[in-house]
């Protein structure tokens, strides 16, 4: 297909875009309470592949307390 490609899209969310999203599941506490609890890091990806929520372990392998 022309246009198919495996690279990273070059399209982006806006900040305000991104911030949304997180607040969406931000706001689903049971939802972020497990996504929370679970050992290992992890991520929500966006559909631009961009960082959208993490779990607190994530944060703290990156040495960051806060979202």
């Amino acid at each position: 297909m022309i246009g198919d490609s495996n690279l990273d899209s070059i399209l982006r969310s806006s900040d305000h875009e991104i911030l949304a999203e997180n607040e969406i599941i931000a706001l689903q506490k049971l939802f972020s309470g497990i996504f929370d609890s679970m050992t290992g890091i992890s991520a929500i990806l966006n559909r631009n592949r961009q960082i959208i929520y993490t779990n607190y372990e994530f944060l703290s392998t990156l040495g960051l307390d806060s979202r």
